[in-house]
């Protein structure tokens, strides 16, 4: 509504401009609008939005070697023991929005809506979210 106000209050503003003015003021509303419309899906994640339990698409998973290394089919998310940390599968690790990063074991995950995809231990593969 307030943008629909405000353009129209540029509307009757511009009236009164030559060309130039109008197209240089046409052109810096546009760049606003297009840089307010955008989304901060970066850090968009919570706590709440990791925690769960997990299942592997079998699909998904390629390991270095899969004779010795392989991911395990399901994997539960819990509370960590600090407000910036989950419990992943009993090693608390420390989250960023949407990414997890553990370098003692060289590990990472991220969270896009329900879908994690990890990659460590020599391996990578995505888990839905049950």
């Amino acid at each position: 509504m307030t943008i629909c106000l405000n353009f129209a209050i540029l509307v009757l503003y511009l009236k009164k401009l030559t060309i130039m003015k109008k197209l240089g003021i046409l052109f810096f509303f546009s760049a606003f609008i297009f840089a307010s419309c955008g989304t901060d899906e970066d850090n968009a994640c919570t706590k709440d939005d990791w925690i769960g339990t997990y299942t592997l698409d079998a699909s998904s998973e390629n390991c270095a070697d899969p004779t010795t290394v392989s991911l395990n089919e399901t994997v539960v998310v819990a509370e960590g023991t600090s407000s910036g940390t989950l419990n992943y599968e009993g090693l608390n690790v420390e989250f960023d929005g949407c990414t997890i990063n553990q370098s003692t074991f060289q590990f990472s995950a991220t969270l896009n809506g329900t879908v994690m995809t990890i990659s460590g231990f020599g391996c990578t593969g995505t888990y839905n979210k049950n």
